[in-house]
């Protein structure tokens, strides 16, 4: 499936090329985009040639923190309507709530979702890919945007306890340490995503007006609802993905999330052409080769991370789809592209 992202998301590209004597021009048309999309941010791209775009623009920088350089500019105001609500709520916890429902009204590919226990709050970041390989680039703009939008909404009250990235650590963490202040910057993770005290999330935001952010639910409800209906299944691909590595994705767990019963969740399943069974697997089929092409990953972990209870049973499924090991299969991917 064809993801798409506002062109909003491309706010500091230009500044961050230029930082690093990038032609922003080229850049953009080496993947199909046109500079004229940065002049109307509500203009729809690809997210997988924004992928591709960050990517080639930190090879070109040599920079691995390229996509965290621009997040360090973002703002509330670049979610463009969805910014009315989040910014007059009266709590950060409700902010959230909203962002997370209307969230595919500013980018189709990500989902976020809170687990909260123990005082803690752990803030999920999903990227569905229509592209083979997953970007880092896009998965650090995104987790730092996130932390950038909620200090525009509390500011100096705002500190996270931990940045979380599944992918490996970079050679410098200079920018890293920059935007995180204060918090631990976790490489290797379970998780992409930010990890604070929960009671961060009841801490009032100054610009809060009940009356004005009913008035902008109502204009995001009639803004997003078919598009809320009409994306069930990826929004269950977004709960599979985060939930295979904690052992807890079952449909009635994917249902509950929801905030349906799972009868519900089947009959919007079959709506759409699809059950849950095959959501699962479509899941594991587009994360099973970034895992394994990431070299610093044991196939144990890759199992885990794919929800199999042990290396047997993911070996087993993963013949069955390959036809060869997973080791066979990382040995000669990883040859074809080097050659």
């Amino acid at each position: 499936m064809t993801y798409y992202i506002r062109s909003a998301s491309l706010n500091g590209y230009l500044a961050t090329a230029s930082e690093f004597g990038i032609d922003a021009n080229a850049a953009l048309r080496s993947v199909g985009l046109s500079r004229r999309v940065l002049l109307d941010p509500d203009a729809c791209i690809q997210v997988a040639a924004f992928a591709r775009l960050l990517e080639n623009s930190a090879r070109l920088a040599g920079a691995d923190d390229f996509g965290l350089r621009m997040a360090e500019t973002r703002q509330l105001s670049n979610l463009g309507p969805l910014a009315l609500v989040a910014a007059h709520e009266s709590t950060l916890r409700q902010a959230l709530k909203v962002i997370f429902r209307y969230l595919l009204l500013h980018n189709e590919s990500l989902f976020l979702r809170m687990d909260e226990a123990n005082g803690r709050v752990t803030i999920i970041q999903s990227i569905a890919c229509d592209w083979r390989w997953p970007s880092r680039q896009l998965v650090e703009l995104c987790v730092g945007a996130l932390h950038r939008m909620i200090s525009s909404m509390l500011g100096d009250a705002w500190q996270p306890l931990v940045a979380s990235f599944m992918h490996s650590a970079p050679a410098r963490l200079t920018v890293y340490r920059r935007l995180f202040s204060g918090a631990r910057i976790v490489f290797g993770s379970d998780f992409d995503g930010l990890v604070c005290q929960a009671s961060e999330l009841e801490k009032s935001l100054p610009a809060g007006d009940p009356v004005l952010a009913g008035y902008a639910r109502e204009f995001l409800e009639r803004l997003g609802n078919g598009a809320i209906e009409t994306h069930a299944d990826e929004k269950v691909c977004h709960l599979v993905r985060t939930l295979l590595p904690f052992g807890r994705c079952t449909a009635d767990c994917i249902a509950g999330h929801l905030g349906i019963d799972r009868r519900t969740l089947h009959r919007q399943l079959v709506r759409v052409g699809t059950n849950f069974s095959e959501l699962v697997a479509q899941v594991r089929r587009e994360d099973v080769e970034r895992y394994l092409l990431d070299g610093s990953r044991p196939l144990h972990e890759v199992a885990r991370l794919l929800g199999f209870g042990g290396p047997s049973a993911f070996s087993e499924w993963f013949r069955s789809h390959y036809g060869c090991s997973a080791t066979q299969w990382r040995a000669r991917t990883q040859l074809n592209r080097i050659g």
